[in-house]
């Protein structure tokens, strides 16, 4: 029995790592995916039945649900039931499984994967309560049905309790071990609460464009973008508030500016954009529309607070004949900006000097 419990217990785990693991050396970013937690948690399920746990050779306890938990509060209903399925379906096809328990299995799915994604609760948590649904399920089979015994389920219960508890935490701590990792790697390029570019990566960024635009002959643009009264937003709610409200710029920034060009977090609640071969006139209506968006936009407190905010925007630019130089462009920029300041804030400015 002990042997049984050891073994579910370590592939469960093993298979927690392997999935963080593959996933961090393919791509180097632990980017969320539901396929993989799927694939990993059907052949966990299916590694769970190769070896259920005897119990005083009264009973035989298959834990092969519990990697189903997990799929229910990672991915969706699709993922869950379809990971259920094949499951199910193998075991009939060429395990211990009845028909009956392969249809609860996929009852057991549908449940937790229509209440999992749900859930307030922190992971660990989740877990445990999508865990106590699934045991209230078998409790109920057990007083209707002739398949499960209520004393079998009564020894369900610690184990699959251990298994969940063990398994989940290993699940949250590698998470967030691989994403320290990733952050720590990537610290000198990106802004780690914005995931945008960071000042260091701008620089180099607008180093090299500015290079290229000057061997091609292309224009080259930067907008400036701060942020009108962020101070205030720190000093009357929190820091916290004013971090949700730089992540929220920044989506808001990424929907606004064309995938061809890079958005940057220059420090504090400066933001700029980098753009090439574009006309002045477009690198104006770029800013125009970025404006009006934060402008007509709502942001969103942690503590439930909505508030509304403006950004000036100074626009640098140098024509297709300029001397194309980093200095220049950046100078012309943050002189614009400035000016949109002083003007009253919520505005765009650029050279010749135009207040829109």
């Amino acid at each position: 029995m002990f042997e049984a419990i050891i073994y579910n217990i370590a592939v469960t785990v093993a298979g927690i790592y392997l999935f963080h693991r593959l996933q961090y050396s393919e791509n180097k970013n632990m980017v969320f995916s539901k396929e993989y937690v799927t694939i990993l948690m059907t052949i966990v399920a299916l590694l769970l039945t190769i070896k259920p746990i005897p119990i005083f050779h009264e009973y035989v306890l298959y834990l092969s649900f519990v990697p189903i938990l997990f799929l229910g509060r990672y991915t969706n209903m699709v993922y869950t039931v379809l990971a259920a399925f094949i499951v199910s379906l193998v075991n009939v096809l060429i395990g211990d499984y009845t028909i009956i328990s392969a249809m609860i299995l996929i009852v057991i799915a549908i449940i937790v994967g229509a209440v999992g994604p749900f859930l307030k609760q922190n992971d660990i948590i989740s877990l445990q309560i999508l865990n106590l649904i699934t045991l209230v399920i078998f409790i109920i089979l057990s007083f209707i049905s002739p398949y499960y015994e209520f004393k079998e389920v009564l020894y369900l219960i610690p184990l699959s309790f251990i298994l969940t508890i063990t398994s989940s935490i290993t699940f949250v701590d590698i998470w967030h071990f691989f994403s320290l990792v990733n952050r720590y790697e990537n610290e000198d390029r990106f802004d780690y609460l914005t995931g945008l570019g960071n000042v260091k990566e701008f620089d180099r960024h607008l180093n090299e464009t500015t290079r290229i635009a000057e061997k091609n002959g292309e224009s080259l643009g930067l907008l400036l973008i701060d942020i009108d009264g962020f101070k205030d937003v720190n000093d009357t709610y929190s820091h916290d508030s004013g971090d949700a409200v730089l992540r929220q710029i920044a989506q808001l920034l990424k929907n606004y500016v064309p995938q061809q060009f890079s958005i940057y977090r220059n420090g504090g609640e400066e933001f700029s954009v980098v753009l090439y071969d574009y006309t002045l006139d477009q690198c104006v209506k770029l800013s125009e529309s970025i404006r009006k968006g934060v402008e007509q936009s709502t942001f969103h407190l942690p503590n439930k607070e909505v508030i509304k905010l403006s950004v000036s925007i100074g626009v640098g630019y140098l024509t297709k004949d300029d001397y194309k130089s980093q200095r220049t462009v950046f100078k012309v920029a943050d002189d614009m900006l400035h000016m949109a300041k002083n003007e009253g804030r919520n505005q765009v400015m650029f050279n010749p000097i135009v207040k829109l």
